[in-house]
């Protein structure tokens, strides 16, 4: 389907939401402005909503200033996930569900408290969550390409499938910055980085979800799984094997693709 300029924002919304269950993906030719974006990503929330789904964390995408080049962004997008989304550690997701998908492993936060912006900060952060954990990020475009930021946004960050590994003891004590992260396709180590790459420090990432949902007039709650953008630079999905990501003192988490 093409998006074309007849066609209302709801239409735009709804036609995104298609392209995830067999309506194929989307064709953009309009040029949308941050706030069609935002409104797009959130009315499609309340849709999946609608037919049952919960709300359960966000992802940030876009942390490094590579990423934020080549789109044209100014700050890290997010993008919600929903219960409906998540893939249990170990079991499977099928390739052909989704999209020109990618994986990454991220460093996910798990609130133990509200955090309420603006002006959170790491130390606030920090106090507020329970656990950290590895996890991996299952990106799945409805579009046919990626686009520019503003596109992401619309396409809800690109929010595919995610994976979360099992909360390790002491998580808040290690030194994130420096947690090593490396992910392996059948065995064999294809990407690796470090906590810092995500904005210096991964809890900067939740800081920054946190003020900018109070710019919508949203707090993250108590719960919230948060990924916290890639620690690994992404790697093309493919059938027939299994990933699985590794992290210094946090465990490991995997995924079997079909």
């Amino acid at each position: 389907m093409t998006i074309s300029p007849s066609l209302t924002l709801a239409d735009r919304a709804e036609a995104l939401l298609a392209a995830e269950t067999g309506a194929g993906p989307v064709r953009l030719d309009q040029e949308l402005d941050m706030a069609e974006a935002v409104a797009i990503r959130d009315y499609n929330l309340t849709r999946r909503q609608a037919r049952g789904e919960r709300l359960i964390g966000a992802k940030l995408a876009l942390v490094s200033p590579a990423a934020q080049a080549r789109t044209g962004a100014t700050e890290p997008i997010f993008g919600w996930l929903t219960d409906a989304m998540e893939v249990a550690d170990g079991s499977t997701v099928a390739a052909a569900s989704l999209n020109a998908a990618r994986i990454e492993a991220e460093l996910v936060f798990v609130l133990g408290a509200e955090l309420v912006g603006p002006g959170v900060g790491v130390h606030d952060v920090l106090a507020a969550t329970a656990g950290v954990c590895i996890g991996l990020d299952i990106s799945s475009t409805r579009y046919e390409t990626r686009g520019a930021a503003v596109d992401a946004v619309a396409d809800n960050a690109s929010a595919g499938r995610f994976v979360v590994g099992p909360p390790a003891p002491g998580s808040r004590s290690c030194d994130l910055a420096l947690t090593g992260v490396l992910i392996e396709r059948a065995g064999e180590v294809f990407a690796s980085g470090a906590g810092a790459a995500v904005l210096g420090h991964p809890a900067r990432a939740v800081a920054v979800l946190a003020n900018q949902a109070a710019r919508l007039g949203m707090a993250l709650p108590t719960g919230f799984v948060l990924f916290t953008g890639a620690v690994t630079e992404p790697a093309e999905l493919a059938a027939g094997f299994t990933y699985e990501a590794h992290a210094t003192h946090l465990g490991r988490v995997a995924v079997q693709v079909v």
